[in-house]
């Protein structure tokens, strides 16, 4: 068996932006992705064309994570050139198949990117070390229109939740509580459902096309447990001096939501555009 030095460590390096929101926010640096997300942002991109593309930034962001979060482990490749050649059997540092996940569902927009990434795992993971869970929501907005949470209205757990991912993939990252709200539900409620699921997850991941400042302060709750991955962070609603400062220089005078909640310049009602339902 050939052991060559080259595939005995798999050292993964993210590409992301300097920012001081924290460790755990990765704000990705991808400019094939930006001009991808760019496009999807326009009013012209309609369906097909805007499934189309939420799955090649799904695919990108979830490629990210998992580069930089999972585990490897030391394995054998025997490849088709094994039966001319003993070196083509080798030893490498790959991802790890042990690794157990649960892809969270969030049935307003992020249907097609939670599926996205559930198909995606399955490609080297095995179906009993992943699953797909649903919880179905809405924004709870008060008179104004202003969002102050969100309605959880149903929800489909298979399991516990202990020792695995949960990954949470939602194209807008607008206040927070939607994040939050998960997490406390999952942290707080599981054992409400069936007292058998027991246990803290390894870690919760978040999959956004599009965060906000006060996204990132609202989920800084949960710094320890969580990992945030965005293209893209808005505040467009700034000042002029805010936005020529450094990414997070000066966090709490950063804004990129308007009266209603919704990201500035953002992308729109993404639910809608994605559903094709507008109300």
């Amino acid at each position: 068996m050939m052991k060559d030095q080259q595939y005995q460590t798999a050292a993964f390096t993210l590409s992301e932006k300097k920012h001081s929101y924290g460790k755990n926010i990765h704000l990705l640096n991808a400019p094939f992705h930006e001009k991808l997300l760019s496009r999807f942002c326009t009013e012209k991109v309609v369906q097909p064309e805007a499934n189309t593309l939420v799955r090649s930034l799904t695919e990108f962001m979830l490629s990210q994570a998992v580069n930089l979060l999972f585990p490897r482990s030391k394995q054998v490749v025997k490849t088709r050139m094994s039966s001319m050649h003993k070196e083509a059997e080798f030893e490498a540092e790959l991802l790890d198949e042990s690794t157990k996940v649960i892809v969270v569902d969030l049935m307003r927009a992020g249907i097609l990117p939670s599926l996205v990434c559930y198909e995606g795992l399955h490609e080297f993971l095995p179906y009993k070390n992943l699953r797909q869970d649903h919880i179905l929501l809405n924004r709870k907005t008060n008179e104004k229109e202003e969002v102050v949470g969100i309605n959880l209205s149903g929800h489909k757990v298979g399991g516990p939740v202990d020792g695995a991912f949960v990954l949470l993939a939602d194209p807008m990252g607008a206040t927070g509580s939607t994040i939050c709200n998960i997490i406390s539900f999952y942290n707080d409620h599981l054992t409400k459902i069936n007292p058998s699921y027991k246990g803290k997850p390894l870690k919760y991941i978040a999959l956004h096309f599009i965060v906000t400042p006060e996204y990132l302060s609202k989920v800084k709750t949960y710094s320890d447990q969580l990992e945030v991955f965005a293209l893209r962070l808005d505040r467009g609603l700034s000042s002029a001096e805010i936005l020529k400062a450094p990414l997070g220089e000066k966090w709490s005078e950063e804004k990129g939501l308007n009266e209603k909640q919704y990201i500035v310049p953002g992308a729109g009602g993404i639910g809608e555009i994605l559903n094709n339902s507008f109300v």
